[in-house]
């Protein structure tokens, strides 16, 4: 039986997805080397299907791992573009474990090849994903300079700025890197703007939660006491989200 259909079996009968995709993967270690070669696509699918379920579970390393032979069965089938976009994700995986150094490394590295190729090795979705990390690195890292440039790229992507979820995560950034550079009435505005356009759509989605923190604080620092009901939202989805740091946090500033 072909793996895959191993793995669709799994999900019709509700059987256990990972171990169907670990079992579908050891499928193609009985296959004859010569035809395992022409289904290299299919394991690298398999892979990075069961690296999906792993960062659902927020198992960043062994996503690592996973997405590590996905990529390298991707560049034996031949589909750059697939590579690439598990690049994305094992860059990703890197920023989840606290290894922002390393991947900010293949940001830039996949950015590069990007801009200076003629004919592009990927698609502008995947390179605004690489773009959306390095931005989120580099507010990390407290470049503000740096994270306003590459935030100003999207603004020539407009495919991909069709989500509001992407709407609202840059411009939570963005908002962010002005705050740092002491443009605060910019900030504001950008957060203003951000929350008032907002749909349900972002509801469940936690940038929005930064959005009413950042807010909250620089009307708190005004005298503004309309700041504490944008900081009870922010501690309200930081509960929601199990971001119990974040939520200390605003439970700080209430208390100041």
């Amino acid at each position: 039986m072909h793996p895959a259909i191993l793995v669709s079996n799994a999900k019709h009968h509700g059987l256990d997805i990972v171990q169907s995709y670990r079992s579908a993967l050891d499928c193609f270690d009985f296959i004859d080397e010569k035809v395992s070669y022409s289904l290299a696509g299919d394991r690298a699918v398999c892979h990075w299907q069961l690296a999906k379920i792993q960062f659902e579970k927020r198992d960043f390393r062994e996503a690592q791992l996973t997405l590590n032979s996905a990529m390298n069965y991707a560049l034996i089938s031949g589909n750059t573009e697939f590579y690439y976009r598990l690049l994305e994700d094992q860059s990703w995986a890197q920023l989840q474990s606290d290894n922002e150094i390393l991947a900010l490394r293949v940001c830039n590295d996949a950015i590069e090849k990007y801009e200076e190729s003629e004919d592009k090795p990927f698609g502008s979705y995947i390179y605004c994903g690489f773009l959306m990390q390095k931005a989120i690195i580099l507010v990390v890292f407290e470049l503000w300079k740096e994270a306003l440039d590459t935030l100003e790229k999207f603004n020539s992507i407009d495919d991909y700025l069709v989500s509001m979820n992407r709407v609202v995560r840059i411009e939570a950034l963005r908002a962010k890197a002005l705050h740092g550079l002491g443009r605060i009435d910019e900030s504001l505005e950008t957060l203003n703007a951000t929350l008032s356009e907002a749909t349900e759509e972002v509801v469940s989605d936690d940038d929005i939660a930064d959005c009413y923190a950042l807010r909250g604080q620089i009307l708190l620092s005004r005298n503004d006491r309309s700041g504490v009901a944008d900081l009870n939202k922010a501690r309200i989805y930081y509960v929601s989200y199990n971001q119990s740091e974040k939520e200390n946090e605003i439970v700080q500033l209430l208390k100041d």
